[in-house]
């Protein structure tokens, strides 16, 4: 998001392990993408497109 919105927000974000969120996240099954592929859903390709489609709404 830094490369988008600069990098004076940076210092907002962090990552930290949680256990709680590990514990339940952790347990999902691999994510099978051929049915919303099968009707055109497509993979975003990168982190960086991912976060510009996401954060579009506000251009």
């Amino acid at each position: 998001m830094a490369k988008k919105y600069g990098e004076d927000g940076r210092d907002l974000v962090e990552s930290q392990p949680n256990a709680e969120l590990e514990a339940v996240f952790g347990r999902y099954p691999p994510i099978d993408t051929r049915a919303a592929e099968s009707v055109g859903f497509k993979h975003d390709g990168s982190l960086d497109v991912l976060i510009r489609n996401c954060m579009a709404w506000r251009d």
